[in-house]
């Protein structure tokens, strides 16, 4: 079965440029999603940073969880923020 080397190279060619087409529009979608997404929920959180009226729902064993509050004072401290935990 003779195969001729310039056919199957452009068969590729051709099987390839749908491919090409594809990330190129996914690309582009992304770049006009991605800002939009962060533009959109960001004004989201402002808006609902200006209200006093937004409420939250927390379950009750949610208010139990130790947060550690960091404050960029701690940053200036020289004891680490994460201490490693000493081998037994």
């Amino acid at each position: 079965m003779p195969t001729d080397p310039e056919a199957s190279q452009s068969a590729a060619i051709v099987a390839a440029e749908p491919y090409g087409r594809v990330i190129v529009r996914a690309a582009l979608w992304l770049a006009f999603l991605a800002p939009f997404f962060y533009l959109t929920y960001g004004l989201a959180n402002w808006l609902a940073s200006r209200r006093d009226d937004v409420g939250s729902i927390v379950f009750s064993w949610e208010h139990s969880i130790p947060f550690r509050r960091l404050d960029h004072r701690a940053l200036l401290v020289d004891q680490p923020v994460l201490r490693p935990v000493a081998a037994a």
